[in-house]
């Protein structure tokens, strides 16, 4: 009887096993799928990636600023 139980816990385990191999293999395909659908179809515009380099660096000092700015309140 424990034998049985264990064989069937075996099985199980190993079918579990199965069914995740086949949903991480199909999982990769998709992204293999992904990664083409996305390639870049534009140049990358070195000028372009430094301006939102530096809009992004000011909204962060804004947002930083404003959030010292902000008085404490309560006791903590």
């Amino acid at each position: 009887m424990a034998n049985n139980k264990f064989d069937d816990f075996y099985k199980k385990f190993i079918d579990k096993i199965e069914s995740m191999t086949l949903n991480l293999t199909e999982m990769d395909a998709h992204l293999v799928e992904l990664k083409e659908s996305y390639a870049p179809t534009d140049e990358i515009c070195l000028d372009e990636i430094a301006a939102d380099k530096a809009a992004y660096d000011a909204i962060r000092e804004i947002c930083l600023d404003a959030l010292l700015d902000v008085e404490p309140k309560g006791e903590a």
